[in-house]
Parts: structure tokens; C-alpha cells; sequence
């Protein structure tokens, strides 16, 4: 059964296949007939440079919140997310990124992302999925959390939320988790500011969230609970940029 596409910005993405090529259609010709619905400025001098190898395949994303690009390359204007086991049309691969067919056009998925088999349904060591909702209140408390930190002091953020939604101390989803209040006071104070402006994840904390619930990290163990400026106990397990991670 495919799934749907999750999409975070204004941009809509939906999947849609495109005619199959005549025998005697070059892979230009058929790109110089689609180009035109593409809205990069670029893209027809990228994509056409972009189908040397040319293929054609249908292909099942791997992962959770994968992004959807307007261009190849991580510095691209993020359009949109394929949740897992979303089917896409591939129609050309090259240096570690595919091309994809939508209803407006053309976008590009990193490779490494898609694959010709489905994906098992738990791909992180957590055993949680999440609903878009859940991702976005997650993403927005870790952009409050440590929109300023590394990649790696992000992710391990990310991995303490997560750490507690399995821990039995804790509640056992994400949204109680971060909304938790103990002796009248939230266990993470950032939680009344989620719906303010500075909450809006950048892509790079939605890159990096997205990372731990693929299942790509394992910078701290399951007991690591706790992270703060300051130690919250003597059991440290890493400091990692401005907060300290402590273990139950």
C-alpha cells in the first residue's frame, strides 16, 4: 500500500507518474519536456546534467521526514517530506542523488534514502513513529532546546526526548514527554514558547530530528534522561557543546 507524502511547507507534493519514454527519445528530450513545471531557476542546466546516468524505477523511501529538494545538494530549498515506505519514480541518479517525478514537476531525494525494497515499519532503536504533529512539536522544542548547538548536540537532545518516552519514569509519548510538569513546574521550560516564531525548526534541526528517528545515531544510552547547562546529577554521561548529560 503506498503512503502518503508529509509536507512542511507551503509547497504541495504529491506523487504522479509521468509517460514512459519512447524508444527513440533522448533522456534530454524528455527532460526538456518536463523542466519546464520545475521551479528552481537552475534546473534545467542541473538536470540535464543530472540524467548522464539515466534509469527509471520506482523506488520505496527508507526513512521517516526525508526531504524533498528543489535541487540536489543539502543546501537546497527543502519542498517538502516522504514518509517511509512512500513510493516515488525515479528517473535519473547521479553523485548520491535521485530524481523524482511530482505533480508539479521534478524534485530530488537524497539516494541513500530510497531503496527497491520496502522498509522494515521500526528503523530506530526506540521502537517510535510519530505523527506529523508529534514531529513538529518535537522539532520545535529542539530548535528552543539547542537551535544554536552542533549537529551532534542536537541529535543527542533529540535522543533524551526519546529517551524518556520509552523510560517507565516518564510518560510514553512524545507530546506528553515534553509537556510534563512535575511539582508545577514543566521539565522543559521551553515547552510555553512552542508556538512562537523563534520555535520555527530550521531545516538543519529537522535534518538532525529526523536523523535519530531513522535510526542513524547512538550518541547516548537508553538512561541518559537529563541535559541541561549544568549537571543535574554526578552520573555525567557526555557534554556535548553548552549542555551536560547526565544518566538517571
Amino acid at each position: 500500500m503506498k503512503k502518503r507524502i508529509f509536507i512542511t511547507t507551503l509547497m504541495t507534493i504529491s506523487l504522479s507518474c509521468m509517460p514512459a519514454l519512447a524508444s527513440q527519445e533522448t533522456a534530454t528530450e524528455y527532460v526538456e519536456d518536463y523542466v519546464q513545471y520545475a521551479t528552481h531557476p537552475a534546473i534545467s542546466e542541473t538536470f540535464i546534467k543530472f540524467i548522464a546516468d539515466f534509469t527509471k524505477s520506482e523506488k520505496f523511501c527508507t526513512g521517516d521526514f526525508v526531504n524533498v529538494r528543489e535541487a540536489p545538494g543539502t543546501d537546497s530549498k527543502v519542498l517538502g517530506q516522504l514518509m517511509k515506505n512512500v513510493t516515488v519514480e525515479v528517473i535519473a541518479e547521479h553523485d548520491g542523488w535521485s530524481c523524482i517525478t511530482t505533480q508539479d514537476g521534478i524534485a530530488f531525494v537524497a539516494s541513500k534514502y530510497l531503496s527497491e525494497h520496502p522498509a522494515p515499519e521500526t528503523a530506530n532503536r526506540w521502537g517510535v513513529s510519530l505523527s506529523d504533529h508529534e514531529m513538529d512539536t518535537l522539532c520545535r522544542i529542539v530548535m528552543l532546546e539547542s537551535g544554536g548547538e552542533s549537529d551532534l548536540g542536537q541529535q543527542a537532545v533529540t535522543e533524551v526526548i526519546l529517551n524518556r518516552v520509552v523510560h517507565p519514569e516518564f510518560p510514553n509519548d512524545v507530546i506528553s514527554v515534553l509537556g510534563q510538569r512535575d511539582g508545577g513546574y514543566a521539565q522543559f521550560s521551553t515547552w510555553k514558547n512552542r508556538n512562537s516564531n523563534r520555535a520555527i525548526p530550521s531545516n538543519r534541526v529537522r535534518d538532525n530530528v529526523a536523523a535519530v528517528l531513522r535510526g542513524e545515531t547512538n550518541i547516548l544510552p537508553g538512561n541518559t534522561v537529563y541535559f541541561s547547562r549544568g549537571p543535574q546529577n554526578k552520573r555525567i554521561q557526555a557534554r556535548i557543546g553548552n549542555h551536560v548529560f547526565c544518566n538517571e
